[in-house]
């Protein structure tokens, strides 16, 4: 019981992780949208944002990187499974080698 727990709380740190790195995603795209309008906006070739665009894109690919390696870390944990109780369908998981449903 006490591994079992365990690990649910692995898997619980592994989806928190999982979402800090999509709210970063989420601001690094921002960043990327809004210095291409820059770009845009002042039609010249400006060197300092192209620098910035390439770090903001860096940044990305590696967040990326981290949420497939993460993805693949939780999915080797875990089963998505549905169950229908009383008309209604319930989404959650079991936990490969357990019986338990947990949601």
């Amino acid at each position: 019981m006490a591994d079992e727990l365990q690990n649910l709380g692995f898997l619980k740190s592994l989806i928190q992780k999982r979402e800090v790195l999509l709210r970063k995603k989420e601001f690094y795209n921002d960043k990327v949208i809004k210095e291409r309008f820059l770009i845009m906006e002042n039609k010249e070739k400006n060197r300092l944002a192209n620098k910035r665009l390439a770090s903001y894109r860096k940044s990305l690919a590696n967040i990326n990187k981290e949420l497939l390696e993460l993805k693949r870390e939780i999915n080797a944990k875990k089963m998505h499974t549905f169950k229908i109780q009383n008309g209604k369908q319930y989404y959650g998981f079991i936990e490969k080698g357990v019986d338990e449903w947990s949601f």
